[in-house]
């Protein structure tokens, strides 16, 4: 079921990048374009100039996304006062078999030409999305969110690999421009190497 809706989602998303090219529009430009406003178009009739009317909502769009970027909010909100002042919890990570791992330290957010083979891989969340990490032949794993059951650590367990599985914000960050760490599971730390 997951890969039927899968493949429609992902047709109605190159139906829609068809329309936005046919008026002008980049696939980037189309991202700040809610779905409302789709709807709207359809609902009310399109505009004279439909490429300009999309155009401006994706100029609106973009400035609201500008604003939710600046904004941090704590992983939990347990009342309205949250939203005004927060400390970041510490977090363990959950740790993925018994053995250590000390290679070079390579930060991905999305499929790349990079070469990760022997490396240690550090990605933001530990989700189905990045199961093609398990293509190469990486020497760890360090997820900024995530717990003992998600999907990477469930992947990392079944071939064997190294991991650090939901670190944190801090940590994370901590970690971001180093070059080499060690990720000991059995002692249960993770060490900046260079």
């Amino acid at each position: 079921m997951k890969f039927v809706f899968s493949k429609n989602l992902s047709r109605a998303l190159e139906e829609l990048a068809a329309y936005g090219e046919e008026h002008g529009l980049t696939r980037q430009e189309l991202a700040h374009i809610s779905l409302d406003d789709f709807f709207e178009l359809l609902a009310n009739h399109p505009p004279e100039t439909p490429g300009e009317w999309l155009s401006e909502r994706s100029q609106a769009g973009k400035s609201r996304h500008l604003v939710t970027q600046s904004v941090e909010l704590p992983p939990l909100l347990f009342a309205p006062e949250d939203f005004d002042c927060f400390e970041r919890p510490k977090r363990e990570p959950n740790f993925v078999t018994a053995q250590t791992a000390r290679a070079l330290l390579i930060e991905v957010e999305n499929e790349s030409d990079l070469s990760l083979d022997g490396a240690i891989v550090m990605i933001p969340q530990a989700d189905p999305g990045f199961d093609w990490l398990f293509g190469y032949d990486i020497a760890g794993l360090v997820t900024m969110y995530g717990g003992t059951n998600s999907h990477m650590a469930i992947r990392a367990a079944e071939f064997g690999i190294p991991a650090a599985i939901g670190i944190g914000e801090d940590r994370y960050q901590q970690l971001q421009g180093t070059e080499m760490i060690e990720i000991d599971c059995a002692g249960r730390t993770i060490k900046r190497i260079k």
